[in-house]
């Protein structure tokens, strides 16, 4: 499938894929970084076993794209919903709701109020919300411990107030955004249409008004040719001539009609087409 045709579904997925390698290494290079300078105990294991599963679905999705696979926006919602749970399960096995790296919900929040459509966007906002409150309700995890010292209970309900308000302002104003933009790119693509199909109807009309300019002269040489003929002859052949004559005057009168027809429905169309400035 050459990048001309490829389908919308088709070019957010790759891009998921691309994201997500940068995802996985940056995940990686952080987990070793904080288990060499933090005091409490990582579980670099686990932690690095939920980042080799999300690498394996990332080559798996990516060599099926490879392959020619053709992806649909569930696909796309699938793999972002993908991405929000093994970020819940890293953040649940290093610190929870602590972690600060559980601003990341935000990011795929927005990626899919982009990308996705409404329905996905909506759930994929609320599995976010959901995995950071239960993170917040979970035990104390490795570096809970250090935050519970310095946060009391209304600061943490507060971090979670803002969380699902800031989760819900930029999925809406990212969905609404992006919705007025596709819109508007239909309106233009309608736009385009109705102004190719009036510049090919004029076209037409052109052509069917030069055509029958090209046939009324030959017609017109055998109307005179006939009259001709119907005066130098007698009887059942005379008739025969003139018949000749009204059936070609009939045929010069049909043709000019027809031409007429297109050009006032060329001018029309031309007259009713919107301009881009109104658009």
């Amino acid at each position: 499938m050459s990048p001309s045709v490829e389908s919308a579904a088709r070019i957010n997925l790759r891009w998921i894929v691309r994201l997500r390698w940068g995802a996985v290494a940056g995940q990686v290079i952080t987990i070793l970084f904080a288990a060499r300078i933090l005091r409490e105990a990582l579980p670099v294991a686990p932690l690095l076993a939920v980042c080799g599963a999300l690498a394996l679905v990332n080559l798996a999705t990516h060599i099926w794209l490879l392959r020619g696979g053709n992806p649909t926006e569930r696909a796309a919602g699938l793999n972002l919903l993908g991405d929000v749970l093994a970020l819940t399960a890293l953040l649940a096995l290093s610190g929870g709701a602590y972690n600060p790296f559980a601003v990341l919900y935000l990011v795929h929040i927005t990626i899919g109020a982009v990308v996705l459509p409404t329905r996905w966007s909506i759930a994929l906002t609320v599995t976010s919300i959901v995995a950071y409150t239960l993170l917040q309700l979970s035990p104390e995890g490795p570096l809970l411990s250090l935050g519970a010292v310095e946060h009391g209970s209304l600061h943490l309900r507060g971090r979670w107030v803002a969380f699902v308000v800031a989760a819900v302002f930029i999925g809406i104003f990212t969905l609404r955004m992006s919705g007025s933009l596709r819109r508007r790119e239909a309106e233009l693509d309608r736009t385009r249409s109705d102004a190719e199909a009036a510049e090919r109807l004029a076209a037409l009309g052109t052509l069917a008004a030069g055509t029958a300019h090209e046939l009324n002269t030959p017609l017109g040489t055998i109307a005179i040719l006939a009259g001709e003929l119907a005066a130098q002859l007698d009887g059942e052949r005379r008739a025969e001539a003139e018949e000749i004559r009204n059936q070609v005057q009939r045929c010069k009168e049909i043709i000019t009609r027809r031409a007429a027809v297109r050009t006032w429905k060329s001018r029309r169309s031309s007259r009713s087409r919107p301009s881009w400035k109104q658009r």
